[in-house]
């Protein structure tokens, strides 16, 4: 019995397709791997694959044995569960690409964070509010905290100033401009103002700065703050920090707590650097 034959017998009970070549070919390895061992005790090729095909018993009990292990219905199971993944990933595939495509083309938002004109005049209810820009800077360096990671691109001061009927005095404003991101698409960014609200910041003068409500603290130990929050793309975002200095002195750093716990990062505008 040669080998093409002997094989035709151990497969031919196995009856779905991809089965029934594999195990071929695994049994055809073996039949091959006794044949080179046979050529080298010096038999010839035909007489090599005789004893090869010999020593692998008879076909017909392992026929009926294949062909009980490899029933159709689990393999059609198994290709039709591969079918299935392939259109999932395929059309997963098609729908990232087309999204971020699309936030790729979009423009980027008006509303985020810029440098503000040197001079600013702008009429209200009561007069002319003047907002002049003093001085500003590209905070260098990253903290990361929790999830995201924090950047100061932008950092200013500006003095405001009020003409009308009553005297106001100048307010002098520093505005800190963070940008947190991250790529952890399962746990995306909160946005909410609150992230900074919650807690009270600090500077290297022993100011305090809080949330301004009425009757929360007094003037002569605390500063209000705000915070305005921008959406940058589905990885980042911004949150624009306005805190109320006691005067056009600008203090050598910032402490900024972010999230619920007391994590806080410190912007150091003497050094122009971010740091934990």
């Amino acid at each position: 019995m040669n080998r093409s034959y002997w094989l035709d017998i151990a497969t031919g009970k196995i009856r779905f397709g991809p089965d029934r070549a594999w195990v071929r070919r695994e049994l055809e390895d073996h039949i091959l791997d006794r044949m080179e061992a046979e050529e080298a005790r010096g038999l010839t090729g035909w007489e090599a694959e005789k004893a090869a095909v010999a020593a692998m018993g008879d076909p017909a009990p392992l026929a009926e044995e294949l062909g009980r292990l490899h029933r159709p219905y689990w393999g059609w199971l198994w290709r039709l569960s591969q079918w299935a993944l392939g259109i999932l990933l395929a059309w997963a595939v098609i729908a990232g690409a087309g999204y971020l495509r699309s936030w790729w083309d979009s423009p980027v938002p008006a509303d985020l964070p810029t440098l503000p004109e040197a001079v600013e005049v702008r009429e209200i209810s009561t007069g002319t509010r003047t907002s002049r820009l003093l001085e500003s800077w590209e905070v260098e360096g990253s903290v990361d905290l929790g999830n995201y990671r924090f950047t100061v691109p932008l950092a200013y001061l500006r003095e405001i100033t009020y003409a009308g009927p009553e005297d106001v005095p100048a307010q002098y404003e520093l505005v800190l401009c963070l940008r947190a991101s991250s790529w952890r698409f399962w746990e995306p960014i909160n946005r909410g103002q609150y992230m900074v609200l919650s807690h009270e910041a600090s500077d290297s003068g022993g100011v305090r700065y809080g949330r301004w409500e009425a009757g929360l603290f007094s003037q002569e130990t605390h500063r209000s703050y705000f915070c305005v929050t921008y959406e940058d793309g589905p990885f980042a975002s911004w949150f624009e920090i306005f805190l109320d200095l006691p005067s056009e002195e600008v203090p050598d750093w910032v402490d900024i707590p972010i999230g619920y716990g007391t994590e806080c990062l410190r912007v150091n505008l003497k050094e122009e650097v971010v740091t934990p």
